[in-house]
């Protein structure tokens, strides 16, 4: 896991956007997922969630402050 951008949703949970290689060593690219934290005591822990890019990096979320909807921005 590389470039761990997190922001807070509520009072116990995290979301984050990352770059890996790990699962793309034949193309030699980096993918982009986005993972997510509960932080209840019992599971404190990164869960990866879905990979939203077979070819990113330097991935940044916003929270957009009317919506309250989220932009995730990367490299490509």
């Amino acid at each position: 896991m590389d470039c761990l951008k997190a922001i807070k949703i509520n009072t116990n949970k995290f979301i984050s956007v990352f770059h890996s290689s790990i699962e793309q060593k034949i193309s030699g690219y980096n993918a982009l997922y986005l993972a997510e934290m509960k932080n209840d005591y019992l599971d404190a822990g990164w869960t990866k969630v879905i990979k939203l890019s077979e070819r990113g990096s330097q991935g940044y979320l916003y929270e957009t402050p009317l919506t309250k909807g989220l932009l995730v921005l990367y490299e490509l």
